[in-house]
């Protein structure tokens, strides 16, 4: 697990950093071949991280009785939209590959979502604080090199 979590928050590092350099090209002509890629991954570092924490806070102080929300019946369908859209877009991903569309897959989705997207989001979330952390205190990024079994 130690292992996953520090390749994956070099990847979250390396993306942000990409995202960051290359981020003027977005309304410049000669960025056209990457702006789709940009705008992607602006979307998931940034709208979907921040989403998912917003989403997960309140979720967590509704149980705990802290919050209370009046739009109960709103927020709950916008959680199950969202849901479903992780769901149909990771289902619609894997049916490019023969034989992966079946049910089994489906529910390894459902439990996906359940799992991994939460652990994601911690790596996410850490990678996002240490890469602001080495730009604010002028910090050099080091780089974690994946380890290797034989």
């Amino acid at each position: 697990m130690d292992v996953w979590f520090h390749q994956r928050t070099r990847w979250v590092k390396g993306n942000i950093y990409v995202i960051v350099k290359n981020a003027k090209l977005l309304f410049q002509k000669k960025g056209r071949p990457i702006r789709f890629d940009l705008l992607y991954f602006l979307t998931i570092y940034f709208l979907l991280m921040t989403s998912l924490l917003l989403s997960d806070s309140v979720f967590v102080l509704s149980v705990a009785g802290v919050v209370h929300s009046n739009l109960q019946g709103f927020s709950n369908y916008l959680w199950l939209f969202a849901i479903l859209m992780f769901v149909i877009s990771t289902f619609v991903t894997i049916t490019t590959e023969r034989g992966e569309l079946t049910f089994n897959n489906l529910l390894l989705i459902l439990f996906m979502y359940v799992v991994y997207s939460q652990m994601w989001l911690a790596v996410a979330a850490y990678g996002m604080v240490g890469y602001i952390r080495e730009q604010v205190f002028h910090q050099q990024a080091k780089w974690y090199k994946t380890k290797r079994y034989k």
